[in-house]
Parts: structure tokens; C-alpha cells; sequence
């Protein structure tokens, strides 16, 4: 049999013919053609890898053989056509949150160079310690304190395939400090399914800190802010809810070196917060 499988790609295209292999719900269509335009559209098909010469009739037999292939359902109610039932994608519009989920390879869930903006709310944690230094140990006035809220805002793109980069502001406030934090990120998509995506990321940039309560009631000399170096690494899961938009859940990990240092008339101290944990939830906008 002469048919090739260049043969079959390019006949699906002449008669328009949508193959599937991801779930997806097509409608049935209905398509008239007599043989000789079948045969004409295989000649036209042969022709793109093989010379006049070498053409030959397609007997019925490897035109059955070639339709199954294509998974085209016949029907010779009439011997002078042939009844083509082909699939057709849907027309409906597609709604604004789809929940069929399919846990399969998605190539195409991203572009190169596609960009996004998110917003995000969340849970943080900061380790923190005191160090007395001279004289009599300082007494603070209050518990250091240790977990607040968060809220986050982020513009990315994509970068390659799988690849992409962000940058990011996050406002961190606990009982009585508060943290500005402007990072970048580098992220790689490690799993990438019809439901969403699973990054991991590596985070550097510059934190902020200032009390909103100071940690001792008499000083002399009390930081009232500081500033460090940060970095670390994120793990992020996205859910697509439609092709705009998408929801994500993601934990950070940080590390920082804020000191604030107390001299009172008794003695001196400094109080070091450390590292970070963060979890956060957020919807992106794709654009």
C-alpha cells in the first residue's frame, strides 16, 4: 500500500478534520463528498512528496484503511458518495472557570515571554532573638513578636517554556515590626499539567524593617529600623480556572540578618531577626 503517513497528516488538513488525544468534547459533523473528490483530495495530498509519475488510483480497500485511520466513520448509502462524519471543535463559548480537570502533559499551558500580574494575601512567621551584650540584661517591653499577615503584589513573564521571572513588593506586619520586601525571583516549572503547574524559585533582594512598637520603654539609644540583604527559595502550585486567570498557593522560605541594636543606662543589647516563613495565596491575570 502506497499511502504514507504524510499522506494522512495532510489529507486531515484538506478536509479539515480535528483529531483529539486530550479528553476534549467535540461535536459530530456531518460532510458530503462523491469519490472522486475523496480521491481527488488524496491525489492533492500525494502530490506534496511524490511526482505524477508515480501516482496510482487508491483502491477501495486502502481508502477504507486510510479512513480508519483518520477515525472517519462511512456510510455508502449512496455508491456514487461517501457520507464523511468527522469531529469539529466545539463552537460554545468557553466559561469563565472550567473545572475539568485533566491530570495530563499541557505543553501549551504557557508562551514565551507571556506576562502576568497577582496579587496575594497570607501567613508569616519570623524567628527572632536577643542578645545581651553589657551590663544588666535589658528587659523588653513586650514578647517579641513572632507570626502576622502579608500581602503581596507581582508582575512576571515567562522567560522560556519553562522559565519565568518575577519581581515582587511584600508587606509583612507582625504585633511590632513591620517588614517592605522588594525581591526577585527565578522560577522553573518542575510539573506541568492540565490542572496547573508546580514551580520552584530561587528569591534574592532587599528587606525593610521598622518597629511600630518599641521593644524597650527607657533607652538612650534605640535602631528604630534596619535594613538586609535577602534570600531564598519558594515553591509555588497554580490552578488554571480559565485562560486569563489562575489561582496559587505558595511557601517561601527566607533568610535575613535585621539588627536592632538597645543601649540603655544599665546596659546593651541587640535583637536579631533571622529567617522567614511564608505562606500565601493569590490569583494571577495573564496578559
Amino acid at each position: 500500500m502506497r499511502i504514507y503517513k504524510y499522506t494522512i497528516i495532510t489529507l486531515s488538513l484538506l478536509l479539515n478534520i480535528n483529531l483529539y488525544a486530550d479528553g476534549s468534547n467535540p461535536k459530530i459533523v456531518y460532510k458530503t463528498v462523491t469519490t472522486d473528490e475523496l480521491q481527488a483530495l488524496i491525489d492533492r495530498a500525494k502530490n506534496s512528496k511524490t511526482t505524477a509519475s508515480t501516482q496510482e488510483k487508491v483502491s477501495q480497500d486502502e481508502l477504507n484503511s486510510l479512513l480508519d485511520e483518520l477515525g472517519i466513520v462511512k456510510d455508502y448509502s449512496n455508491a456514487d458518495s461517501v457520507t464523511i462524519i468527522k469531529k469539529d471543535k466545539q463552537t460554545e463559548d468557553t466559561p469563565f472557570f472550567d473545572f475539568n480537570f485533566n491530570f495530563s502533559k499541557k505543553a501549551d499551558s504557557k508562551t514565551t515571554y507571556q506576562k502576568y500580574v497577582a496579587l496575594s494575601f497570607g501567613l508569616s512567621s519570623v524567628q527572632s532573638e536577643v542578645t545581651n551584650h553589657s551590663g544588666a540584661p535589658v528587659t523588653l517591653n513586650h514578647t517579641l513578636g513572632t507570626s502576622g499577615n502579608s500581602f503581596g503584589a507581582e508582575y512576571g513573564m515567562y522567560v522560556s517554556q519553562n522559565f519565568f521571572a518575577t519581581l515582587n513588593y511584600q508587606r509583612m506586619s507582625l504585633s511590632d515590626v513591620d517588614f517592605n520586601n522588594y525581591y526577585a525571583s527565578i522560577n522553573y516549572d518542575v510539573l506541568d499539567l492540565s490542572v496547573g503547574t508546580w514551580s520552584v524559585g530561587y528569591v534574592a533582594g532587599w528587606s525593610m524593617m521598622t518597629w511600630s512598637n518599641n521593644p524597650v520603654a527607657t533607652t538612650t539609644n534605640v535602631d528604630i529600623g534596619s535594613g538586609s540583604l535577602m534570600n531564598g527559595l519558594q515553591s509555588e502550585f497554580d490552578v488554571y480556572l480559565n485562560d486569563k486567570f489562575s489561582f496559587y498557593m505558595a511557601y517561601q522560605y527566607w533568610l535575613m540578618e535585621h539588627f536592632t541594636r538597645i543601649e540603655t543606662y544599665t546596659g546593651s543589647a541587640e535583637i536579631k531577626h533571622s529567617f522567614t516563613h511564608n505562606m500565601k495565596i493569590g490569583v494571577k491575570y495573564k496578559f
